[in-house]
């Protein structure tokens, strides 16, 4: 085991300085190793006497200390002993203050100081508190005439403001109107003249339908078909008279008023005529569209009447076959000329094929009185005769005293034509002698020789062609002689000069 060292002797002790740990510095106050001097404080304002002084941290003791003293600290400032130092003793320094008087405490509280009289203070703070009212009462009462001049003058702005975009919006509404009142209108007066088109239209369809229906009279036209175009003329008669004249339509004023409410008054008049002439504007269109339909309704019935036609064309030559080939034929081309598509000249063209059927029913009806009566009783001989070597032409024959020149004084004559067009069709007229002198060598071979002429129409080719060359009386001489009659004074030849064997051979093939 070591030992330490003996510790250093402590350093020669100086005197202290006066203040710093030595003897007091200021009488009354303790000795301490650090202590600094310390001046006289008074009390400050509103400090109570005793008190600690401003920005002076009491101790955490009790203040003013209690037995009149307070341990002081030993050694270093920071608490450290210092070895080998005197431990300096004795009492705390006396604080500062108001020097003590014989008798008293040195913490005694000074003595309150004489207080001074405030009352005129008072006064001129109130006098001032009055002046300060009085001059912010103007203020304020300038403040408030001033802002309520802005006010007003504010409202002013905004009523004037608002006033000029009513009046604006006035006016915008009225121009909105016109303009509608203006398209309105122009659109009556468009429709207004589509409707007078279609009136005059309507009109002229009506006429053309009495005309047609008088044109067909019933027999010739079917009941159903006629039944109905005269109820569809019938309903476009009542529209068209239905129409009323033609209204003025109201204009707008002639310039735009000038205040807002006068503008407002005339945007609702316009308004009102807008409303109304739109009303008026479906209502014409309507009446328009049901008069267009009914003048549509009416075509279609009077097409429907006239498509009938060809059927009862076809139906008369089917059922009237005595008739005449002529009228017959007559009928057919009348109803080729009807047009199916209704127009201006289909009256025209129906009464042309209704007079042809009713001929053909005349004629029915002349045919079977001849049959039943016979002039002559060898005339339907005589025609059945010319019929077998016909070739199927139809062969229709008429009867005179005087044919041609002949058929008097012991002559007999006869004359025949003929038609390519429809079925081709022939007419042999006769003298009545040749049902006299029935069945006469030269009369028979007359008859036949009329028969070479009617055939023409089934050989028109072979008639036009050499060595004919379209010769109408050298067509029927050779014709009759290839046939086997060959009588000079019938047949042809003696009239007009013997057709040569080529003529004659070549009319042979026409059967």
């Amino acid at each position: 085991m070591s030992a330490s060292p003996p510790p250093p002797p402590p350093p020669p002790s100086t005197p202290d300085e006066p203040g710093r740990g030595g003897g007091p510095a200021v009488p009354g106050q303790q000795p301490g190793p650090w202590a600094a001097p310390r001046q006289p404080v008074q009390p400050g304002y509103g400090q109570a006497p005793g008190s600690a002084p401003a920005g002076w941290s009491p101790s955490p003791s009790t203040y003013p200390p209690q037995g009149g003293y307070q341990p002081q600290p030993t050694g270093y400032p920071h608490g450290g002993g210092r070895p080998g130092a005197p431990q300096p003793s004795g009492y705390a320094a006396q604080q500062p203050g108001q020097p003590s008087r014989p008798g008293r405490s040195p913490w005694a509280a000074p003595a309150p100081a004489p207080r001074r009289p405030r009352r005129s203070r008072r006064w001129a703070v109130a006098l001032g508190v009055l002046l300060v009212l009085a001059l912010g009462g103007g203020t304020t009462a300038v403040l408030v005439d001033r802002a309520d001049d802005q006010r007003a003058a504010q409202e002013l702005t905004d009523r004037l403001a608002r006033e000029a975009q009513e009046l604006a919006d006035a006016e915008t509404a009225y121009d909105d109107a016109v303009e509608d009142l203006d398209s309105v209108v122009d659109s009556l007066t468009t429709l207004a003249t589509d409707v007078d088109l279609a009136l005059t239209d309507a009109t002229s369809d009506v006429d053309d339908a009495t005309l047609l229906l008088d044109a067909a009279p019933v027999g010739v036209v079917p009941e159903a078909e006629r039944t109905a175009l005269d109820t569809a003329r019938t309903d476009l008669s009542t529209a068209v008279d239905s129409w009323g004249p033609s209204q003025e339509a109201p204009e707008p004023p002639d310039a735009r008023p000038t205040t807002t409410d006068e503008i407002v008054e005339a945007t609702e008049q316009v308004e009102t005529d807008v409303e109304t002439l739109t009303t008026t504007l479906e209502d014409t269109q309507t009446g328009l569209d049901t008069l267009t339909t009914q003048q549509d309704t009416l075509a279609d019935a009077a097409d429907a009447l006239l498509a009938t036609v060809p059927a009862t064309s076809q139906s008369y030559v089917d059922t009237y076959t005595v008739a005449t080939n002529a009228s017959r034929s007559e009928m057919q081309v009348a109803a080729a000329g009807v047009s199916s598509s209704w127009s201006a000249d289909s009256s025209t063209q129906l009464a042309t094929f209704a007079a042809a059927a009713n001929a053909v029913v005349t004629s029915q009806t002349d045919q079977e009185w001849l049959l039943a009566n016979p002039v002559h009783p060898n005339r339907p001989v005589i025609e059945a005769f010319a019929r077998s070597l016909a070739g199927g032409v139809p062969v229709d024959f008429a009867w005179a005293p005087e044919v041609n020149g002949y058929g008097l004084d012991g002559s007999s004559g006869g004359y025949a034509t003929w038609n390519t067009a429809q079925y081709g069709y022939s007419t042999i007229t006769l003298s009545d002698n040749v049902a006299e002198r029935w069945p006469e060598e030269g009369v028979q071979a007359l008859v036949v020789h009329e028969t070479g002429h009617a055939i023409t129409s089934k050989c028109n080719d072979l008639y036009a062609a050499p060595p004919f060359s379209s010769d109408d009386e050298m067509f029927a001489t050779s014709w009759a002689i290839s046939m086997g009659y060959d009588d000079g004074n019938g047949s042809g030849e003696w009239a007009y000069g013997r057709p040569s064997d080529e003529q004659i051979a070549a009319a042979g093939a026409c059967r």
